[in-house]
């Protein structure tokens, strides 16, 4: 598992997570950004340096996400980052997921 702070200068604002599964496929596990610091693009610019991060550290053209299908902010984030919803409703009715491909 690789796990980030997502720094404002010293200010650490968020946290990410990616991780390679059993199963060799590239999971975006955690990405939040704290309350006091949405809206600011952070995560915007967080999500593109992840992104990156893993495009370059691994050969999979791949990467899934999940989460709940009211949270319609991360929702316009992922989407505007390239991920498309995929399954609704595999593991839970709460629950969607999301696949970049690059």
């Amino acid at each position: 598992m690789e796990i980030f702070g997502i720094y404002h200068d010293d200010l650490m604002v968020g946290f990410a997570a990616y991780v390679l599964d059993e199963s060799g496929d590239l999971n975006l596990t955690r990405f939040m950004i704290d309350q006091a610091h949405q809206g600011k693009g952070y995560g915007k610019a967080a999500l593109q340096e992840v992104i990156q991060q893993m495009q370059n550290n691994f050969d999979n053209k791949e990467v899934w996400l999940s989460l709940h299908p009211d949270n319609n902010a991360a929702i316009r984030l992922y989407t505007a980052a390239g991920f498309v919803i995929t399954e609704v409703g595999l593991e839970s009715a709460d629950e969607i997921f999301l696949k970049l491909t690059f």
